[in-house]
């Protein structure tokens, strides 16, 4: 099964904030530099999610 690059950041962004944000908002650059994301690309993911 093909999984496209979006697809596949935002399943990663969505499980970080799963893992680590039920005790306080988290940020973008927070989810960014845990998962080794680029920010503005993920930006644009998070904003259709």
């Amino acid at each position: 099964m093909k999984v496209s690059t979006r697809g596949d950041y935002a399943a990663r962004a969505l499980l970080s904030l799963a893992l680590h944000g039920l005790d306080r908002p988290t940020s973008v650059k927070e989810i960014a530099e845990r998962t080794g994301l680029p920010q503005p690309y993920l930006e644009q993911i998070l904003l259709a999610v």
